[in-house]
């Protein structure tokens, strides 16, 4: 799927506020000789001038917005009750959608898909890969749709806290976030479901993470790692992980996950952020730790609190079948890498 984007640099459109689309083009230097090839000579008598081609018309009320195809064959426009698709060079309307949605149309005519929403749309934006949609809507929501195979709605977002939220887009490594703006000039960026923490030496398969959550399907105060149920503190001052009483009195911890790769809940890294900025957050020197101890503290205050414990986390090296390898060289996470892709299985290279 391609999506429609405006070619400003060769092809332009103008709205006056009508029922009406004009397509225009403006001739400069370097397109002079191209476009003299394309148009009739009367419309190019001077270099710099603005010549309209066609006058698009149908739309009952005005248009609010005009797109392009990539190839500039084609058009889109939008009013407030209808979507049509033009063919350029005709000026004929190919199309018309009299429903609230996003049509996608394949530029070879063999699949056209239709995202049907029931609140107006403010904003779209399209993953770099074609995969996923994104879809902001009057009413404050944020709606993600695969688009790749069967139209289906994955995700939603509703608890902004500013109102007017115009435009969202992609964000972050592997567009990893959603950033949404509003007319209050506020930004905000809409997070994951799941926070995952690993060491820089941890190889980590996060398509098994989320496949292994998803089972779950936990969405809230959720440790997912290797748990360990019952270590106590190292009161030994040689130790690398020495603790002392005044940092933590107690003989043992309670439950937490080793830090090579551990993921909580969105909620728990919210409240996390939350207490650390209140000034709050007991802190200690060890980040695994402590996290399990915070959990612990909000499983007093009333949260629900479910621990998925991994055994595919491998904290002292690597295990065949692995979902997290750790003590890992960047040769050695290429190697791991390379395996995956060949043999389809997590297999060590030692």
């Amino acid at each position: 799927m391609l999506p429609y984007i405006t070619n400003a640099e060769k092809t332009h459109h103008l709205i006056d506020g009508t029922n009406r689309a004009f397509v225009a083009r403006k001739t400069t230097f370097g397109l002079a000789e191209s476009i003299k090839n394309k148009l009739d000579k009367a419309k190019v008598n001077e270099i710099g001038e603005w010549f309209k081609q066609k006058i698009l018309s149908g739309h009952q009320k005005a248009i609010a917005s005009v797109s392009w195809s990539p190839d500039n064959h084609q058009l889109l426009t939008c009013a407030e009750e209808t979507i049509r698709r033009w063919d350029v060079a005709s000026g004929e309307c190919l199309q018309v959608i009299c429903r609230t949605g996003i049509l996608l149309h394949d530029l070879e005519g063999k699949v056209d898909i239709f995202v049907e929403e029931q609140q107006q749309i403010t904003s779209i934006s399209l993953s770099r890969d074609s995969r996923f949609l994104l879809v902001t809507l009057l009413n404050q929501e944020i709606h993600i749709w695969d688009i790749d195979g069967d139209l289906k709605l994955v995700s939603k977002y509703g608890d902004h806290k500013h109102a007017h939220i115009i435009r969202s887009c992609f964000g972050g490594l592997h567009e990893a976030l959603i950033a949404s703006g509003s007319e209050n000039s506020l930004t905000e960026a809409v997070s994951a479901n799941y926070v995952m923490k690993t060491d820089d030496d941890a190889f980590v398969r996060v398509d098994e993470v989320l496949a292994t959550i998803s089972k779950e399907n936990v969405r809230k105060g959720l440790l997912y790692g290797l748990i360990n149920y019952d270590a106590q503190p190292h009161r030994n001052e040689d130790s690398k992980w020495y603790i002392s009483p005044e940092e933590y009195p107690k003989r043992t911890y309670p439950p937490w996950a080793h830090g090579p790769g551990y993921a909580v809940s969105n909620d728990i890294a919210k409240a996390v952020y939350t207490k650390h900025k209140e000034g709050t957050l007991r802190m200690i020197k060890l980040e695994d730790v402590a996290m399990g101890i915070w959990i612990s503290e909000m499983k007093k205050e009333g949260l629900k609190v479910k621990y998925m414990n991994e055994k595919r986390v491998y904290n002292e090296g690597c295990n065949d079948g692995f979902v997290v390898a750790h003590y890992q060289s960047p040769r050695e996470m290429l190697c791991l890498w390379q395996k995956l892709k060949d043999e389809g299985f997590a297999k060590c290279c030692n």
